[in-house]
């Protein structure tokens, strides 16, 4: 029953962001094209370089909302993830033999019955490619029950 609730938190949490940032867009968009009609009807160089300040500063704001989205997705995946595999996700370093992947940090993932290489990538929101390079698959396609997979974090 505790991940029932779990989940029921977790969603509750994607909606709340959802929300959010769909606000947070709808008014990125107002004020760019406020912007695009003051810059219409300007013929003074001073406003139009304040216009083009404020421009580059949506931009910025556009880049930091792209990251913490990206954040928030990554937050929310490890913990689906972890609850997707009923404590068998746990928050680990990459083991020896995947030193050389772009991430050292992750997550240890173990396998279960009838779950593919596809569906465990997409629930951890990483590329199988990048869980075939750390955890040194010879054939990608033959998981074991119980096998224990390495899932670095992107």
């Amino acid at each position: 029953m505790q991940d029932n609730e779990e989940i029921l938190l977790l969603r509750e949490d994607v909606n709340r962001c959802n929300d959010r940032m769909k606000t947070m867009e709808l008014e990125q968009r107002r004020i760019m094209d406020e912007i695009q009609q003051l810059r219409a009807r300007s013929s003074d160089e001073g406003t139009r370089a304040r216009l083009d300040e404020l421009d580059r500063r949506v931009s910025a704001l556009d880049a930091a909302r792209a990251s913490d989205r990206q954040a928030i997705v990554d937050q929310l995946s490890g913990n689906v993830a972890k609850m997707m595999g009923s404590g068998t996700a746990t928050s680990k370093t990459a083991p020896k033999k995947a030193a050389t992947s772009a991430s050292d940090t992750g997550y240890e993932h173990i396998v279960k019955d009838g779950e593919t290489l596809s569906t465990i990538a997409s629930a951890y929101k990483v590329k199988p490619s990048a869980i075939i390079e750390a955890n040194d698959l010879k054939n990608p396609d033959v998981l074991r029950k119980g096998q224990k997979l390495f899932i670095p974090q992107q």
